[in-house]
């Protein structure tokens, strides 16, 4: 029965790529290839646009350990430390994904409405000022505070800073280096933060005689502050002429 769902998911691999197909590539770039190759796009952005790369690498920092803390660590701290069962833990993990399936949609059209740097602005400083209670509600222990923790970290906050990335990242770079400055330094940005911060901050629970999480929230004030900062300095205004 569970190989049914992984057989299914197989129509959502032909669909992503009808979709992906069906989409014409920008104008702007549509202009650019039938001009211009590039074949050292790496080398560029870093006599170039050093700025762009560091904005994208250090929004991703922020969001990764922002959005793994909320969805991981909380599990394992739950679990361990305060005894919540499995099916409390999963049952907020749902309801918290369900909120999510209506708020991406939402945050991306704010995102056309106010413009991506604004929505993730925003998004960055509204986690920073959760921190401390999603620690409070989670240290509760009970059902219904920890599925407002997760419904609020996970299927709001979280979405709030994912839906203007694919917008916001890409306008840091020219068109001939957009792929090639988003992929490396988001990925290695989320490959330190998502691999490192719900692990730091489990081991900071686990070395505190008490199990404090102040430090936890002190990480997650840090990293919404990272996001909204690093968006703050926006390099879009010097390849696009839209809004941003």
């Amino acid at each position: 029965g569970w190989r049914i769902p992984f057989l299914l998911s197989f129509l959502l691999v032909i669909v992503g790529l009808w979709v992906r197909r069906s989409l014409p590539e920008t104008p702007e770039y549509q202009q650019f290839e039938e001009h211009h190759q590039h074949k050292r796009p790496f080398r560029e952005l870093w006599k170039t646009n050093t700025k762009g790369l560091a904005v994208v690498f250090f929004v991703a920092i922020g969001y990764n350990a922002l959005s793994y803390i909320f969805k991981t660590f909380s599990l394992a701290y739950l679990t361990q430390f305060k005894g919540v069962s499995a099916s409390v833990t999963s049952l907020s993990v749902t309801l918290a994904s369900l909120v999510a399936i209506f708020s991406v949609p939402l945050f991306g059209y704010l995102c056309d409405r106010f413009s991506s740097k604004k929505v993730l602005i925003v998004g960055g400083v509204l986690s920073a000022l959760f921190a401390y209670p999603f620690m409070q509600l989670l240290g509760t222990g009970h059902s219904v505070p920890i599925y407002v923790a997760l419904i609020i970290g996970t299927g709001l906050l979280a979405p709030m800073m994912f839906a203007p990335q694919g917008s916001f990242l890409s306008r840091q770079f020219a068109v001939q280096s957009r792929s090639t400055g988003v992929g490396s330094a988001r990925e290695i940005g989320t490959a330190i933060a998502g691999g490192i911060a719900p692990l730091w901050a489990l081991s900071m629970v686990a070395r505190s005689a008490s199990h404090d999480t102040k430090g936890v929230a002190l990480i997650l004030t840090c990293s919404g502050i990272l996001v909204a900062f690093a968006a703050c300095f926006d390099q879009g205004y010097r390849f696009n002429r839209h809004k941003n």
